[in-house]
């Protein structure tokens, strides 16, 4: 499946989209997501980012945040 949702970012909102297998059983629904990437830069997160000027490269910070989803809900 293919999950769409709003992830809030420090105030910010941004609408993505990822794809999960989901489970139904009688009580139970689980979902687990594949891992996903999203840039922290469209969120306005540009805390030392790659290309700062006069940044150290050891306080560069990826611009990439992977998460994954494992979710269970029982009724």
């Amino acid at each position: 499946y293919e999950i769409s949702g709003n992830l809030t970012i420090k105030g910010g909102s941004k609408n993505i989209s990822f794809h999960a297998n989901v489970k139904v059983s009688e009580d139970i629904l689980e979902i687990t997501s594949e891992k996903f990437t999203v840039d922290r830069r469209d969120w306005g997160l540009i805390y030392n980012v790659k290309g700062t000027k006069g940044i150290p490269a050891k306080y560069i910070i990826d611009n990439d945040i992977t998460f994954q989803v494992n979710l269970k809900l029982l009724k």
